[in-house]
């Protein structure tokens, strides 16, 4: 009814947490957006997105089309590779496997509350005007420019697009 679809809603998250991840400016962004389980949308309920790094490539895929709900990620290294699977955590590198299990799943909720106090403070420092840094405001830009990159992508095809 906003006239986000899951690129906006969903795809604002995964953006800002592969560039603090990564710490490093992507080069390149593609997108495909599709409306697979409700044409009937003005907007897109899948988003295929790839971001690329001068290291790394990061790969997004978003979805409103599953039979439940759920998270997933994958991010692989040299060193090993850390999984997360809605409630567990799970590490392997070269001296073996480690898992964690979360109290609540990713999934569970959207608010977080466990993590609203460090965000809100973060903020509260960033607005405050002692010694703002701009973080969040840089962030928050950046995330808006490759989302609007990446609606355009899919508007040229899903095109590879310099940031």
């Amino acid at each position: 009814m906003a006239g986000g679809g899951i690129l906006l809603d969903h795809g604002w998250h995964a953006l800002y947490i592969i560039l603090r991840w990564l710490c490093q400016d992507p080069r390149t962004i593609s997108a495909t957006l599709e409306k697979r389980a409700h044409p009937e949308w003005p907007v897109e309920d899948t988003a295929t997105v790839q971001v690329n790094f001068p290291e790394a490539v990061a790969d997004i895929f978003l979805t409103w089309d599953a039979s439940s709900r759920g998270n997933s990620a994958v991010i692989e290294g040299t060193c090993g590779a850390i999984r997360v699977d809605d409630d567990i955590l799970l590490l392997t590198g070269k001296s073996g496997e480690q898992s964690w299990k979360f109290e609540q799943s990713l999934s569970q909720g959207s608010h977080h509350p466990e993590w609203f106090c460090q965000v809100r403070d973060d903020f509260l420092q960033e607005i405050s005007g002692a010694e703002r840094s701009g973080e969040n405001l840089a962030m928050a830009s950046r995330c808006a420019q490759l989302l609007h990159l990446a609606k355009e992508s899919h508007a040229r095809g899903g095109q590879h697009l310099s940031v």
